[in-house]
């Protein structure tokens, strides 16, 4: 199991097979290869190297090691465990399911 959580240590999502879903077990979006994808298929954000894109040609966020780093650097979240894309896919779905913008 892959753990996303803030930076004072919260967990707040975790990715098991391909299901990410809430620390409380809800399922939430589930990962395709290199996309994230909510329940009907639909394509909510891809990774491409160390960028993870919620639209074309325009990188949202960026891993770097265990971190998140907003476009201009600042870390909002670690994850431990998995893959980079795998840790990648489960920014993007902080992004997406957990920020309030």
């Amino acid at each position: 199991m892959i753990t996303l959580r803030n930076l004072p240590g919260q967990s707040l999502l975790q990715l098991q097979g391909n299901t990410v879903s809430s620390v409380r077990g809800d399922a939430l979006a589930r990962v395709d290869g290199p996309t994230l994808r909510n329940h009907d298929g639909a394509r909510l954000a891809h990774v491409e190297g160390d960028r993870i894109f919620l639209a074309p040609e325009q990188p949202s966020l960026q891993l770097a090691g265990d971190r998140l780093l907003t476009h201009s650097g600042l870390a909002v979240a670690t994850v431990d465990g998995g893959t980079a894309t795998e840790k990648a896919l489960l920014g993007a779905a902080f992004l997406l399911l957990c920020s309030d913008g």
